[in-house]
C-alpha cells in the first residue's frame, strides 16, 4: 500500500511539473513551426516564437488532445512528384479561440488529419496562418517531414 502511495505521489508530481511554464527561449527574431511526430491521424508540431512580440492564431484548445490550429494547410508531395499538392484547409465544428504565444515561448500543436498518411514515403509540410488583430497575416511553414 505504501509503495502504491509513493508511486501515486511521484506520478502527480511529474504531471504537475509538466504544467510549469517553459523557460523563455532566446529571441532569434524568427517564428518557427517544427515537426515533432505523427501518431495515427494526429501530427504534432511546436510553434516557436523567437520574435520580440506576441503572435496569435485561431484554433481550439482540446482537452487531452492539445491545441489544434484552425487556419492551416497541408503541402504534401508523393515520391514521384517534385511539386506539392495543396490539400484543402481543415474544417472543424465549434467556436474557435484566438490563441497567443508570447515572445520567447513555444506552443505544442496537434493537427488531426488523414492527409499526410496519403503520402507515405513522400514529403509534407504544414502551413499555418498567424493573425494580427482581426487580419490574417504572416504564414509560417513547418520543416519537411516524411509521413508514416
Amino acid at each position: 500500500m505504501r509503495l502504491l502511495i509513493e508511486v501515486l505521489v511521484l506520478v502527480i508530481g511529474i504531471a504537475l511539473s509538466a504544467c510549469q511554464p517553459l523557460a523563455r527561449l532566446p529571441l532569434s527574431g524568427h517564428v518557427n513551426l517544427e515537426y515533432n511526430a505523427t501518431a495515427g491521424s494526429r501530427t504534432s508540431f511546436e510553434l516557436v516564437n523567437g520574435s520580440a512580440q506576441t503572435i496569435s492564431f485561431r484554433g481550439w484548445n482540446r482537452f487531452l488532445k492539445g491545441t489544434e490550429p484552425m487556419d492551416r494547410e497541408w503541402l504534401c508531395r508523393s515520391v514521384e512528384s517534385a511539386y506539392p499538392a495543396d490539400a484543402p484547409m481543415g474544417l472543424r465544428d465549434g467556436p474557435y479561440t484566438v490563441i497567443e504565444v508570447a515572445a520567447g515561448e513555444r506552443k505544442r500543436l496537434d493537427v488531426t488529419s488523414d492527409e499526410p498518411s496519403e503520402y507515405k514515403h513522400g514529403r509534407c509540410r504544414l502551413r499555418l496562418w498567424l493573425w494580427k488583430g482581426t487580419t490574417k497575416g504572416t504564414v509560417v511553414e513547418s520543416n519537411e517531414f516524411e509521413p508514416q
